[in-house]
């Protein structure tokens, strides 16, 4: 993990690499609001922010103890899951491309629940303290309507993935997994695992081969060694 402090002023990296996040940060406004967030919001932010970057493989938590912490992706890919009752289960995958606030379920969320954040390739994340969200969706028109996006988009997702483990099929469920995963990756060739497919699906590893073959003999995919071709016509 490197840790940048109030953009750069205390961190834990080399000055090229601190320098390249630096500049990053200073182009947010062209980099993701280039029509939305005003000049003194960025400054704000660039201000009073804590600027992570996490390397692939490595997972974070979010929870009650956490609520004080808002993290917003700048870039990167991640893996979200919700754990409940000791289970990890699948939600979805996130970029970095609409600074998205990744915890807004368990920030309003009454129930201790845990999200997990598999990072899958080097994500940078802003974190900002809830005095300042607060304080910036009071002062910022364009803030306050980012913050409810954020909101509305972490309800549906997760009432969409609650909705299909009561009501899909294994099948089903299985190819809206590959479809997104496909879908995050920009490829129709998807590295694979069974292990990892029944883990996230919360399945056996025999139901979901099961599952695949079924797929494959109605040529949706295609299974070569840790590959699936998906949408095989």
């Amino acid at each position: 993990m490197i840790l940048y402090s109030n953009i750069g002023v205390n961190y834990k990296s080399s000055l090229l690499q601190s320098c390249s996040f630096l500049f990053k940060s200073l182009t947010m406004k062209n980099s993701y609001f280039p029509l939305l967030f005003p000049k003194e919001l960025i400054q704000e932010i660039n201000t009073v922010g804590d600027f992570i970057s996490y390397e692939e493989g490595k997972t974070i938590f979010k929870n009650k103890k956490r609520l004080n912490q808002n993290y917003f992706m700048l870039s990167g890919l991640v893996k979200v899951y919700l754990n409940k009752d000791d289970k990890n289960m699948f939600l979805s995958y996130h970029n970095g491309s609409d600074f998205r606030m990744l915890n807004a379920i368990s920030t309003i969320s009454k129930h201790v629940n845990t999200f997990y954040y598999n990072i899958l390739k080097s994500t940078d994340f802003l974190i900002l303290s809830n005095q300042h969200v607060s304080d910036f969706f009071l002062r910022y028109p364009a803030f306050r309507s980012h913050v409810f996006d954020c909101y509305q988009k972490e309800y549906k997702i997760t009432l969409d993935k609650l909705g299909f483990h009561l009501n899909a099929t294994l099948s089903e469920h299985l190819w809206n997994y590959l479809e997104t995963k496909a879908s995050v990756l920009n490829t129709q060739e998807i590295p694979y695992s069974t292990t990892e497919i029944a883990e996230d699906l919360q399945y056996s590893r025999q139901s979901i081969n099961k599952a695949l073959i079924k797929l494959e003999k109605e040529n949706r995919i295609q299974r070569r060694i840790n590959i699936i071709d998906i949408n095989v016509t």
